[in-house]
């Protein structure tokens, strides 16, 4: 259906003229928190990157929320959705770090339904907002 871009953020905390870019190979060396242990994410940085994580740089932690809280304290890096760390990049409570290198860090998302059935309007209308979310990249989203 659309995608939406991903990207690495860290906590704010930090010397943010230190850390505003990191290379792909320099993920392997920093504890990279996911909410999945057997996310495509994983397979994907160390595909692109050519080095294997390490099971003690892997930290799997309940859900988004608490991946940002994690960066709060300083406890790792992820690479999450652009629109699940905005207002905590606009608060300055995270940073934004740009991956330096050539890969394309974006989230494929899909609607999955009948092809003999007519959606309900609240559906039709939900479906409509995301899409719109996505191509515009609508801060209100």
């Amino acid at each position: 259906m659309n995608s939406h871009r991903l990207f690495a953020v860290l906590s704010a905390l930090l010397d943010s003229s230190i850390r505003k870019r990191i290379f792909i190979n320099e993920v392997k060396n920093e504890v990279f928190l996911v909410t999945n242990p057997n996310t495509s994410l994983i397979s994907y940085l160390e595909k692109t990157g050519g080095f294997k994580f390490t099971q003690k740089n892997i930290c799997v932690v309940g859900g988004v929320e608490a991946i940002k809280q994690s960066i709060y304290d300083n406890s790792g890096i992820s690479i999450v959705s652009e629109s699940d760390v905005r207002q905590e990049i606009r608060l300055g409570l995270l940073s934004k770090v740009d991956v330096i290198d050539e890969i394309r860090l974006m989230r494929h998302i899909y609607c999955i339904r009948r092809k003999d059935g007519k959606l309900p309007l609240s559906t039709e209308l939900f479906l409509k907002f995301v899409k719109e979310c996505t191509e515009t990249r609508n801060k209100d989203c």
